[in-house]
């Protein structure tokens, strides 16, 4: 009778220590579920499905989340190319534009953080002679500092507005820009938006010359450098600049464009004949890159992985005289998902954003190619509040 009580007493002990270990595991320290859980798939699903085919211009789009405590989610609608007869897949490679500022930022606060130059220094000092002496000859392109081309306050025009530009590229699709024949353009023009410090202005002429920098004090060409620093040590294989590194364009998703139909007669323009990854894009938006990689990489950014220093990433998200870009980021308030990072690109044929919300450990970035049928811009009011509106509300449930 004793021994059967002992054993009684064991066995209550073994399904205690169970539970127990099985609780530990299950909840955190607050007694919320951190289990990892599914999102609701087919509500986002469903979402990207009729946002697609109610909205005129978009042949397809890819989404991917990932939120902490969750198994992360990719989706996909529409086409791979105008012929329609390919799906898109949700880890398909796009043109993501100007979300390419982010890494190239990233670069330059790496390189700064290993004390080859300092933020407040002039960018005229870091880069090769030819480039420094086009910026001798652009308004104020002597005094731009470092700091101001990161936070677009230079004040140097932008070489993307550039009307004859965009009709070479158009008309000459398969040429290879050089960095001085697009600086040469700047200094054309012959005027700043204001002077240095002044105030705010996007242009990609700042990120076109942080790429110069890069390349000057390593040595080593952009694609290169950003392999090395970035991509390898976080794994982001599917991420590349695409004149760099050969590749078949038959796995990166086709955009189209139809803005110049005078000057191509009337033919609708696929954007990868663009030679989009060239100069004329580069660090400014050249890069090729997935949803997954993309998200892996902001939260790599967020976590410190990328910076040798745990105070570098708090500085560059800061933001001078409550403007909305820091360094190769743009910071926002959601009123339910509170303070994130995010940037966004709009490259010809493609659009393309990616969040990163610090509260809560979400990334969401979408990816969308265009059927050049009408102009079509980033859809970051309807689209993205839906889907965060799904995200929302499971936080608060």
């Amino acid at each position: 009778m004793h021994k059967a009580k002992h054993c009684k007493r064991i066995v209550f002990g073994i399904i205690i220590l169970v539970h127990l270990l099985f609780s530990s595991c299950s909840k955190d320290s607050t007694g919320i579920d951190n289990r990892t859980k599914h999102l609701p798939e087919e509500q986002l699903q469903s979402i990207l499905d009729n946002y697609q085919q109610k909205t005129d211009g978009i042949l397809g789009m890819v989404h991917h989340i990932v939120m902490s405590g969750y198994e992360s989610w990719g989706g996909a609608t529409g086409h791979f190319d105008l012929t329609r007869t390919q799906p898109l897949l949700w880890n398909d490679k796009f043109l993501i534009g100007s979300t390419t500022k982010s890494f190239t930022a990233t670069l330059v606060l790496q390189l700064w953080e290993e004390g080859i130059f300092e933020l407040e220094e002039v960018i005229i000092d870091y880069v090769s002679p030819d480039i420094a002496a086009i910026l001798e000859n652009i308004p104020n392109g002597s005094q731009v500092t470092i700091r101001q081309a990161l936070m677009h306050r230079s004040g140097i025009w932008n070489y993307t507005w550039s009307l004859p530009l965009i009709e070479n590229i158009y008309n000459n699709p398969g040429y290879n820009w050089s960095v001085v024949e697009l600086l040469q353009i700047v200094q054309n023009e012959g005027w700043s938006v204001f002077q240095p410090g002044e105030s705010y202005s996007y242009s990609n002429t700042n990120y076109l010359l942080l790429g110069c920098l890069i390349e000057f004090v390593t040595g080593q060409i952009y694609a290169d450098v950003l392999r090395e620093r970035i991509l390898n040590p976080q794994e982001l294989d599917n991420t590349f600049l695409p004149d760099q590194i050969p590749v078949t364009y038959g796995d990166i998703a086709h955009g189209y464009e139809d803005d110049f139909h005078s000057i191509m007669g009337g033919a609708t323009l696929d954007a990868l004949n663009l030679n989009c990854g060239s100069a004329w894009g580069g660090s400014a938006g050249g890069l090729v890159s997935t949803t997954e990689d993309i998200n892996s990489f902001y939260r790599a950014l967020v976590r410190g992985d990328l910076f040798q220093n745990k105070s570098t990433f708090p500085m560059m998200k800061d933001l001078v005289n409550n403007e909305t870009y820091a360094m190769g980021l743009f910071i926002g308030n959601h009123p339910r998902l509170g303070p994130f990072i995010s940037h966004g690109g709009i490259m010809t044929g493609f659009d393309s954003y990616a969040y990163y919300f610090l509260n809560h450990d979400i990334a969401i970035n979408g990816c969308i190619n265009l059927d050049g049928s009408v102009e079509y811009i980033l859809p970051e009011t309807e689209l993205v509040d839906l889907l965060l509106d799904v995200l929302a509300g499971i936080i608060t449930k």
